[in-house]
């Protein structure tokens, strides 16, 4: 007696990277919260001026690449210049992610494959 598999080649080419994707997303969306948070806020409060802090973004690129994106002073807040200090809120955020990334990215997966 033989025992037919069911062959599901094409589900899991097809479940891997999209399993990823969307976990690599998940994982950026955590990680730009985590840096809205933490980023420092000037007191000005004008009208038409924006936060650093409005401008954190995870923007997905394509299928398996998603950036967390920073506008207006970020770079200067982040990494200090001449006259101010650093504040650093993005690479901290990113670290502190960055020990589950593949449990998000494999918890994705599985979920695609279900």
């Amino acid at each position: 007696m033989s025992v037919k598999r069911k062959d599901n080649t094409e589900k899991i080419r097809v479940a891997i990277p999209r399993g990823a994707g969307v976990g690599l997303r998940q994982a950026a969306e955590e990680i730009a919260g985590i840096a809205r948070a933490n980023c420092p806020v000037s007191d000005n409060n004008e009208p038409g001026h924006v936060h650093t802090r409005d401008t954190i973004i995870a923007r997905g690129v394509n299928g398996s690449r998603t950036d967390v994106v920073v506008g207006g002073a970020g770079s200067l807040i982040e990494f200090g210049t001449s006259r101010m200090g650093a504040r650093p809120f993005l690479l901290p955020a990113a670290e502190s992610v960055r020990a589950r990334l593949a449990s998000i990215v494999g918890d994705s997966i599985k979920d695609e494959l279900r």
